[in-house]
């Protein structure tokens, strides 16, 4: 992954599927399932989480009135722009609600995976198409 990045640097015009495409390593059903991977994992992450999220905060009036104070600050009008710089730092309760959120409920405790070939993990063999799941936390 270091020398993909390195690869990109040198040509900055390349997609970072361009560089997979180009790269002589990696077969196109590899290339097929890191897209997909990336592609899901970015829907699947978002929706999630805006649903916890929408739901604690549906249910605390308190928690709905701090962060429509603070949204009023950085959005007087609704048709102003927000900066980076105040999503940033003018909305600490809202950016204290979301990490409360990912807290409570994580996107992931882990990642699956199948086997393509029979392998060792950890002293213990692991044969090929085996589903495999490894926890990040327990």
């Amino acid at each position: 992954t270091v020398e993909l990045i390195a690869k990109m640097m040198k040509h900055p015009g390349d997609s970072l599927i361009d560089q997979y495409l180009k790269n002589p390593k990696l077969d196109v059903k590899d290339i097929h399932a890191m897209v997909s991977d990336l592609l899901l994992a970015g829907v699947h992450t978002t929706s999630f989480t805006l649903a916890f999220a929408l739901y604690h905060i549906s249910n605390n009036q308190n928690v709905q009135n701090l962060m429509f104070d603070e949204a009023k600050k950085i959005l007087p009008e609704i048709n102003d722009e927000i900066s980076q710089s105040a999503m940033n730092s003018q909305i600490p309760y809202t950016r204290a609600v979301l990490k409360e959120t990912l807290r409570l409920n994580p996107i992931s405790v882990g990642v699956g995976r199948i086997c393509n070939k029979n392998i060792v993990l950890g002293g213990y063999q692991v044969p090929k198409d085996v589903r495999n799941f490894l926890l990040y936390e327990i």
